[in-house]
């Protein structure tokens, strides 16, 4: 924990804390049941075949049309990952769950192809299923709907699954965890933007730079945000 996440906590309103430490408590729940069955979330999305770099697990992705979520594990050439990288999240959801759906930065070609993403946040996990990092990505790397932050901030409150599909404790971990870090989560899209320079004023900015993959990222430590969150509950 640093100092930048207490500062951030204790500016939160109320309600926004409170709804922190839900996701706290939802997230510890899902990991008790994980206990008790003897498995890990991933392995809901996994199952028992072998690995597969690229392959998406689960196969379709898990999608939810009523929130316009969706997710999908996978993982890159070992070279291409991270130090201690199983594999990641990606997290979406859909545009049309946009508040004020203004002409997008940039879009997929052809721009009818798939289910009309904004990417919200990506999730590193390490080979012992703890996630220690989060980041955002260029559009081209997900070949997403682009929008300023401002206008995707509020569809991290989307992220939940009423149908999980075959996924569920995957789906409910997650949720909860997205929930958990919606500050950091928002603060990354905003550092995302001032590296794509978007809204910077002239130029047509950095997204479609092959160069630039990951625009921000954070390490995780969900020990140490969990216990800050469950003490700025208590301070409110």
């Amino acid at each position: 924990m640093t100092d930048w996440d207490e500062d951030m906590l204790a500016m939160l309103p109320t309600d926004r804390r409170e709804r922190l430490a839900t996701a706290a408590d939802t997230l510890f729940s899902v990991l008790s049941e994980t206990v008790n069955e003897g498995r890990h979330f991933l392995l809901d999305l996994i199952g028992e075949v072998p690995f597969a770099q690229w392959s998406h697990y689960p196969a379709e992705d898990v999608h939810d049309t009523d929130t316009g979520a969706l997710f999908f594990y996978h993982a890159h050439a070992p070279e291409d990952r991270g130090a201690g990288e199983h594999g990641h999240f990606h997290c979406f959801v859909e545009r049309s769950r946009l508040l004020v759906p203004d002409a997008p930065l940039a879009r997929p070609d052809p721009e009818d192809s798939g289910k009309q993403l904004c990417h919200l946040v990506a999730i590193s996990m390490d080979h012992w299923g703890v996630p220690v990092e989060l980041f955002t990505t260029n559009q081209w790397v997900t070949d997403e709907w682009l929008y300023p932050a401002d206008a995707v901030i509020p569809l991290i409150d989307r992220f939940a699954f009423s149908d999980p599909g075959a996924a569920p404790l995957a789906a409910r971990w997650l949720a909860a965890f997205i929930a958990l870090h919606q500050p950091v989560i928002a603060r990354l899209l905003q550092e995302r933007d001032a590296a794509l320079e978007i809204g910077a004023g002239g130029g047509a900015g950095r997204w479609g730079d092959p160069d630039l993959e990951v625009p921000s990222r954070r390490p995780v430590d969900i020990d140490g945000w969990i216990t800050a969150v469950r003490e700025a509950r208590q301070d409110r």
